[in-house]
């Protein structure tokens, strides 16, 4: 079985690797706007990363908001 690489581990790895990314860089996970969004602590629960999901940080949910605790969206840089 040489080199056979476990997917779950290799999985684990680069979410390992990306939240280590996000975190230092100030971002709180990633989200694909309009559809989804994930915390660094718990990155891909659909099952791998999208080809949108971008990073972005925690903000409030909207009033009319009844399905989540947060959102994740832009981080917004102040000059």
């Amino acid at each position: 079985m040489s080199g056979f690489v476990n997917r779950g581990h290799k999985r684990a790895f680069q979410q390992e690797r990306e939240a280590a990314w996000l975190t230092r860089r100030g971002f709180d996970g990633l989200y694909f706007p309009g559809e989804c969004a994930c915390k660094v602590d718990d990155l891909y629960p659909c099952g791998e990363r999208q080809d949108g999901c971008t990073p972005g940080v925690v903000k409030p949910c909207p009033l009319d908001c009844q399905e989540h605790d947060w959102h994740i969206g832009p981080k917004v840089e102040t000059p």
